[in-house]
């Protein structure tokens, strides 16, 4: 799937026959059917995480719901407000398939179901893009799904918010429409995943190693990647008469909170504390061990955009104002 040598990515990394240009039809009905039986396993373990999991669950994926809860409510606070188009998506599914106005025990099982479908949809629809886009799809799928296995370990805890699986394959399909050099559509996706959590506004540096832009438009475009995010989360807060920080990072209230020296050293001292505990759960075994060998084996020049993606994203994780400390976030290493 080598676009760099004008293939086209998507017939020859997938489950099309370059040769005949049609799907083999008999091993993609293999992949789908594997992936559905994994996102029912998977409906049926996140599903109860709703009522029997940590209540947070609850508060935050009905937040903007009108029957259940508000998002000014105070559980918001500052920091849940950069994922509104998430908050919004599930809110708004909460309210469609609830008639009552309040959280009584007849609603909790169709609650529950809500709340299983919403993240089973999400993973679902990124088998299917990993299973059109990439050659090895079933390796690659089975390995995912043992990454979100491990969410379910203690280490992890239950956490299992409305915008984590949205973020995953936003974040995703960026990475593939970057190495297919379908760049519009590439910023575009960035510029939507962005609002389901502010982590895939990261993808925009993607834009800095597109060869074959001159560096006036490669930097135009990541500001403008940028604008949008920033503009529209503004916009979106006004417009739901919410007052919360632009910089939504922990507690941080504003760039100046993010950057301070000693914020940054304390931060890096705590993350580098849980890194190297020197525990069975620890997170460096997260998602199966895939961050870690990919960290290791990725160094060839072909692979340096996706490192520096990786580099950025573990670097926000390490320095910024997050509380528990960001490596801590095993969830996010999806």
């Amino acid at each position: 799937m080598n676009s760099r040598n004008g293939d086209d990515g998507l017939a020859k990394g997938s489950n099309f026959d370059a040769r005949e240009g049609r799907p083999k039809w008999r091993f993609l009905f293999f992949e789908l059917f594997v992936v559905i039986s994994l996102s029912v396993a998977y409906f049926f373990s996140v599903r109860n995480y709703i009522v029997t999991g940590d209540l947070m669950n609850g508060y935050i994926f009905t937040a903007a719901s009108e029957k259940l809860y508000r998002l000014d409510r105070p559980i918001m606070g500052t920091h849940w407000n950069g994922r509104l188009a998430g908050l919004l998506l599930s809110g708004t599914l909460i309210d469609s398939s609830l008639n009552e106005h309040s959280y009584s025990p007849r609603v909790k099982e169709r609650f529950s179901n809500v709340f299983g479908f919403y993240h089973t949809f999400w993973l679902l629809v990124l088998f299917v893009a990993v299973i059109f886009a990439l050659r090895h799809s079933l390796f690659i799928n089975l390995g995912i799904f043992a990454g979100l296995i491990y969410n379910f370990s203690p280490v992890s805890g239950p956490y299992f918010y409305p915008w984590d699986m949205p973020a995953t394959l936003f974040f995703t399909l960026a990475v593939l429409l970057f190495e297919r050099r379908q760049m519009w559509l590439m910023v575009a996706t960035t510029c939507v995943g962005c609002f389901f959590k502010e982590t895939v506004l990261v993808c925009a540096l993607l834009v800095l190693f597109a060869s074959h832009w001159k560096w006036g438009k490669r930097i135009l475009t990541f500001v403008g990647i940028v604008a949008v995010y920033v503009l529209g989360k503004k916009l979106l807060l006004s417009q739901l008469h919410l007052e919360a920080a632009m910089l939504s990072m922990g507690d941080a209230m504003n760039l100046c909170g993010w950057l301070a020296p000693t914020s940054l050293v304390e931060n890096l001292v705590e993350n580098l504390k849980v890194l190297f505990s020197p525990t069975l759960n620890s997170v460096i075994f997260a998602n199966a061990g895939i961050l870690a060998a990919v960290l290791v084996l990725g160094w060839q020049r072909r692979f340096l955009p996706y490192m520096a993606l990786i580099l950025a994203f573990l670097a926000g994780l390490v320095l910024l104002p997050l509380k528990p400390p960001g490596i801590s976030e095993v969830r996010v290493f999806m």
